[in-house]
């Protein structure tokens, strides 16, 4: 991949043409992959293979175009999205210019992946767009209609880009790079026979002009658009007399204009030759809600009213399907109109209505769950009888089942990290694998909430959509297993990790970066869940980072998983990386909280550093039974009168120390006080007895114990103290 910053070579444009063309808007959702490529880019080669592959998978559902930089094709537009968007290496792309795994940028390799994950979605918004091209003047002009299906209270922009294929030209700025030529291990790639330049490349989708500039044109949206209503855009430009008519292609889009939001929300493409205008009708339904969380046997139903703005009867053919990921024991029905004075025919996916000059009729599209849990989507298409060719109006609503109660929230894109097959091995195969964006979308629908592993996998941090969701769910007090080896850095830069007890503290090297990728990991002994998981465990560094927690508040939180060397480890500070003796508080990547009567166990390295699969799987079984309230937290019982309060005198200890405490209260409670290292390992009990009210001494106990820094905890009532004890030789 280059890396390269380069001066815009500026080409003047005209215009020229001569057809009709008119978008396909058959499919749900369309993606829009942007390759960020140049002539002077060897490996842009590769990605134009990898782009020709999806289009060929997926012709309807993802629409590819290429942004030059730094050739004869660049345009102004190319400059401004790579600065906004950090754009820095090619070849690259963005899909939809939404963010994933932080960044907008992506690397061919994840293009599938996320588009894939795109076309999942349903969209925001209908797109249908009609241009035509005027030979004899050149003259293009395109009309755009955007059909809201929610309310969204940024603010839209209507665009059209140009594009060309087959451009060609001799030398500088048109040779392509081709350093696919003859190169080991790309054998199958069709770049791999071809010379390095190769002369005379015929550059395809090559964005000529963005009629909206790079982030569109406000035009007649309203802020907030909503739900139901349409807007319509027009377009006109003059094509530069050098591009040619017939390899002249348009495609429009409906894009997010907010500082930190620039996404595509959906996209059409045309095809030439169709002589056809946007329908006069208006599909248009009173409720924003288009996605519920629904019980097994209760239809979502979603009403629709459709007008016939025409001075002739229309007859309008409406069909109804379910989404490939929808269970197959779920129903999706249309409801004709009760009260109708037109022609109705209708079967429980289909209608075929009639509806006279300037009148309305009124009809319902339902998803209906049945007893397999998950999530499902109906697609309802509108379009003309007799009239194939016609632009067809879609309309989607999505349901959850209501009986839903344990998920695993994952990225698409982390997918490969999954734990669905540990939990399964488990035993628990009531999880639901949810992407964090369909969790917000339904989260306060649930009402059955029991726990929720978020897995951000390796290369994910959590947005802050995803942290405010997290939090949701802390406020109502639903246990929690948090892993990922993005997590905790993520929850830095949100200034989240108060909550947890825990500041980040970097990242280690320690056993990254070459053979033989090692580190050895240790629990914290007697704890519930690392308790039996070992002094030495070996971990697989390959393609991972641990980052390190160090605990703040020792009173809420408690270490769970550490390094078990003592020796020294790398750790990158910011700056530069460091090479430290390992202190306890720096070595520590998992801790459980118990906050506000929240149980949450917390790990910055995903389960599949662990090498040893049955101490992986005992890892996760037990982080989950403990936050379920399955395994001992060292509460007995709770007492809310309770005040108790304790210290350590003298500290920094010498020799020899004692605990003063008092209880105040009108009845005995239970005590334990318990000495810690600062890697959260048990040193000893000091007591573990009934107590009264009053005032206490008892000695530490320290005289066998080495200088430096430890814990002393104490668990009364259901509450946990601590302190910090200094011991100087």
């Amino acid at each position: 991949m280059h890396s390269r910053f380069t001066r815009l070579i500026f080409i003047s444009l005209v215009i020229t043409i001569t057809s009709v063309l008119v978008s396909n808007s058959q499919p749900v959702k369309r993606v829009l992959l942007e390759q960020h490529t140049g002539a002077w880019c060897g490996w842009c080669v590769d990605g134009s293979y990898v782009m020709d592959q999806l289009l060929e998978q997926y012709p309807n559902q993802i629409i590819g175009c290429k942004l030059h930089n730094g050739d004869a094709m660049v345009i102004p537009e190319t400059d401004i999205i790579e600065g906004a968007l950090s754009i820095a290496s090619w070849p690259s792309g963005t899909i939809d210019r939404k963010i994933f795994g932080g960044v907008y940028k992506q690397n061919r390799g994840d293009w599938k992946t996320l588009c894939e994950t795109s076309i999942a979605e349903l969209p925001k918004v209908d797109i249908e767009m009609v241009y035509s091209i005027n030979e004899s003047t050149r003259e293009l002009t395109a009309t755009i209609r955007a059909t809201m299906l929610e309310t969204m209270s940024d603010e839209l922009r209507f665009n059209v880009f140009v594009l060309e294929d087959s451009c060609s030209g001799t030398g500088t700025g048109w040779n392509q790079a081709n350093y696919l030529s003859h190169l080991a291990g790309f054998e199958n790639n069709p770049y791999y026979n071809l010379p390095n330049p190769i002369v005379g490349y015929q550059h395809m989708k090559v964005v000529r002009v963005m009629l909206g500039g790079a982030w569109g044109i406000k035009g007649e949206f309203a802020t907030p658009a909503l739900e139901g209503k349409t807007y319509t855009h027009n377009f006109t430009y003059t094509l530069d007399a050098g591009w040619k008519i017939k390899d002249i292609h348009a495609i429009g889009l409906i894009q997010v204009n907010a500082t930190n939001n620039k996404e595509v929300l959906n996209a059409a493409k045309g095809t030439k030759d169709v002589t056809i205008s946007i329908p006069s009708y208006e599909l248009t339904s009173e409720s924003p809600v288009y996605k519920k969380v629904v019980n097994q046997g209760t239809p979502f139903t979603k009403n629709y009213t459709l007008k016939n703005e025409t001075d002739a009867s229309v007859t309008y053919i409406v069909t109804a399907s379910k989404s490939q990921r929808t269970p197959a024991d779920w129903n999706v029905n249309l409801v004709p109109p009760t009260s109708f004075e037109g022609k109705v025919k209708s079967t429980a996916a289909s209608i075929e209505i009639t509806v006279e000059a300037q009148q309305t009729a009124n009809f319902e599209l339902q998803l209906t769950p049945g007893p397999t849990r998950g999530i499902g989507d109906a697609t309802m298409n509108l379009e003309i009888k007799n009239e194939p060719a016609s632009v067809k109006t879609l309309r989607c609503i999505k349901a959850a089942s209501e009986e839903l109660e344990s998920f695993e929230v994952i990225s698409p894109t982390e997918a490969q990290y999954s734990m669905n097959g540990i939990l399964k091995t488990l035993g628990y195969n009531d999880f639901f694998e949810i992407s964090p964006v369909e969790f917000e979308e339904f989260i306060s629908g649930f009402p059955n909430k029991k726990i929720i592993v978020w897995n951000t996998g390796v290369f994910s941090s959590p947005s802050q959509s995803d942290i405010s969701t997290m939090f949701e769910a802390l406020n109502a007090n639903i246990p929690m297993v948090l892993y990922g080896n993005q997590i905790v850095s993520g929850l830095g830069n949100d200034n989240s990790l108060g909550y947890f007890g825990v500041e980040y503290n970097g990242f280690s090297l320690q056993g990254y970066g070459k053979e033989p990728w090692r580190v050895w990991l240790s629990g914290v002994a007697n704890d519930p869940i690392s308790g039996d998981f070992g002094s030495s465990t070996e971990g697989n560094l390959i393609q991972y980072l641990i980052t390190l927690m160090k605990i703040t508040n020792w009173s809420t939180t408690h270490p769970v998983l550490h390094f078990s060397n003592t020796g020294k480890f790398v750790k990158w500070n910011g700056t530069k990386n460091d090479t430290l003796d390992i202190p306890g508080e720096e070595a520590i990547f998992g801790v459980r909280i118990v906050n506000n009567g929240n149980l949450v166990f917390l790990s910055s390295i995903t389960p599949f550093v662990i090498k040893d699969a049955n101490k992986r799987n005992k890892l996760v079984d037990n982080s989950i039974k403990w936050v379920l309230g399955m395994l001992d937290v060292d509460e007995e019982y709770k007492s809310e009168n309770m005040e108790f309060s304790f210290d350590v005198s003298p500290n920094p200890v010498e020799s020899s120390s004692m605990i003063s405490y008092n209880l105040k209260g009108n009845r005995p409670e239970k005590l334990k006080f318990i000495l810690y290292d600062n890697l959260g390992n048990e040193l000893k009990v000091i007591n573990n007895e009934n107590v009264f009210p009053g005032e206490h001494i008892i000695p530490l106990g320290s005289e066998e114990l080495s200088s430096g820094s430890y814990r002393l905890a104490s668990y009364i009532g259901g509450k946990v103290f601590s302190i910090p004890v200094l011991i100087t030789r």
